[in-house]
């Protein structure tokens, strides 16, 4: 993209003032929720570029506001924008990558939780989540119960589990099951099956 901050900027910026603006467009847009296509990628760069000349030239302030910017403004087609996933997940790292593989979706995430009574207690804040991706054993107990819960409010949920098919209740099997390490791209996709 550094041809369209060129030619937007038409030799009017010093080379260091190009190369923050282009060092923010490229960390930005290199992200995994970026769309790709060319008009979205050179509308954004001008939008970095409208900042600046308007005196958005702390490089902090200004990579702060072009990412919040980037994900309203820049990422409509996120499989799940406007979501809002439930995450329950008991292992630390797993929950932070599941956190992260969501909000590159366009989610918001609520959670982690890595137990069942502090997703039931969540359940009760306002708004419901969308959709829930639920592990299938938490430390020494099982989701099922909240499972249970979810399907009672309406709320569809899949699951994730390091463990066999057996351990799900054949009801329950009918619902999507990804296996650690997950496809996150199949999880999301399953997921914004049930958002908005």
């Amino acid at each position: 993209m550094q041809l369209v901050l060129r030619h937007l900027t038409a030799g009017v910026l010093a080379s260091s003032e190009l190369l923050l603006l282009q060092t923010i467009f490229d960390d930005i847009s290199g992200e995994a929720w970026f769309p790709r296509d060319a008009k979205t990628r050179r509308d954004f760069a001008a939008y970095i570029l409208h900042q600046y000349r308007r005196g958005l030239v702390a490089p902090d302030r200004l990579a702060a506001f072009a990412a919040l910017a980037a994900r309203r403004k820049f990422a409509n087609a996120l499989p799940l924008s406007g979501a809002l996933i439930l995450l329950v997940e008991d292992d630390y790292y797993v929950a932070a990558e599941a956190e992260a593989q969501l909000r590159d979706g366009g989610a918001e995430v609520l959670g982690p939780s890595a137990s069942v009574a502090f997703a039931l207690a969540l359940l009760e804040r306002r708004p419901a989540p969308s959709a829930a991706l639920l592990d299938v054993r938490l430390e020494a107990e099982t989701v099922f119960p909240l499972a249970a819960a979810l399907a009672d409010r309406g709320i569809p949920y899949v699951f994730m589990t390091g463990h066999g098919l057996a351990e799900i209740p054949p009801p329950e099997r009918r619902r999507p099951v990804f296996h650690k390490p997950a496809c996150w791209s199949a999880v999301i996709s399953a997921l914004s099956a049930y958002t908005p």
